[in-house]
């Protein structure tokens, strides 16, 4: 059987479990996006699963390259893995202080 592409796969669809404000880090399943528009609860909405984006995180410091991991009970980044889901890598450093971090997806 020959192979087919429909989609490019840097888009997955969702259905939002809770409001969404677009930008927000979603997860659905196994895999963080971040939401392409705002979504209200129980409509569907798309996330954006490849490419670069500012995103919350931790107050913790952040070496480029860090693997990064979502944290589902403040909707943040962190570099911890234990009881978190991985991202994707920073994409640049990020202070203690600082508000965001460039988080670079690779689904």
């Amino acid at each position: 059987m020959k192979n087919q592409v429909f989609k490019n796969g840097f888009e997955l669809p969702f259905t939002a479990a809770a409001a969404v404000t677009g930008g927000d880090l979603v997860k659905v399943g196994s895999v963080v996006g971040v939401a392409a528009t705002d979504v209200a609860l129980g409509y569907d909405g798309i996330l954006v699963v490849h490419g670069v984006f500012a995103v919350a995180k931790e107050a913790e410091a952040i070496d480029a390259g860090t693997a990064l991991y979502f944290k589902d009970a403040t909707k943040t980044v962190t570099a911890t893995p234990t009881g978190n889901t991985f991202a994707g890598y920073a994409w640049g450093a990020a202070l203690a202080g600082d508000a965001t971090v460039d988080l670079r997806m690779e689904f």
